[in-house]
């Protein structure tokens, strides 16, 4: 059984920047930049919405968005810059324990290799798909809500033109320190 906690509070993330955009702070400007783009695509989004527990020890997963597009469908986005080992492991252990989660990884570079060291390089992609995630583009997202859109639109045949859902900045706004 899948139980989700309310986020109260963010770790600090020592020597990050973080940015600020529709008075939300997020952890990184990649972050910022993406919600950006789902406001400008018209994709529904929150940043950090909940927590997942998850095994070996009880810890948390805070997945970094929570996108919803025009047709309701709702994505659990997971965006990554550096894909580091301890990140690696967690997501594969999330993914043992919460197999029908709509999680979804979206690369700065997927074709960055995972380690440099091993004799068959593995890239962020291809690691992912390995684990049973799907990755996401820009691009694949702005199709998905677009086409949802058109389909919703022809299904109900209410409205003479297509409508997009406004983007959401219901993420938690943190204050300056």
């Amino acid at each position: 059984m899948l139980t989700i906690l309310p986020c109260t509070g963010r770790n600090a993330v020592r020597g990050v920047k973080r940015t600020k955009y529709k008075n939300v702070l997020f952890k990184s400007k990649f972050e910022a930049d993406l919600a950006k783009k789902f406001d400008s695509l018209g994709i529904e989004w929150e940043y950090e919405p909940f927590s997942i527990p998850w095994q070996p020890a009880v810890r948390k997963y805070t997945p970094d968005f929570r996108l919803t597009l025009a047709d309701g469908t709702e994505i659990i986005l997971e965006s990554k810059g550096f894909f580091d080992p301890s990140a690696r492991s967690k997501m594969a252990q999330v993914r043992s324990q919460y197999p029908d989660l709509n999680i979804q990884f979206l690369f700065m570079d997927e074709n960055k290799v995972v380690t440099k060291s091993s004799s068959r390089r593995t890239t962020y992609k291809e690691w992912a798909e390995k684990h049973g995630y799907k990755v996401c583009s820009l691009d694949t997202l702005a199709e998905s809500n677009s086409t949802n859109v058109e389909r919703k639109t022809c299904r109900t045949g209410k409205h003479g033109s297509t409508r997009r859902s406004k983007g959401s900045h219901q993420g938690r706004a943190q204050a300056s320190s």
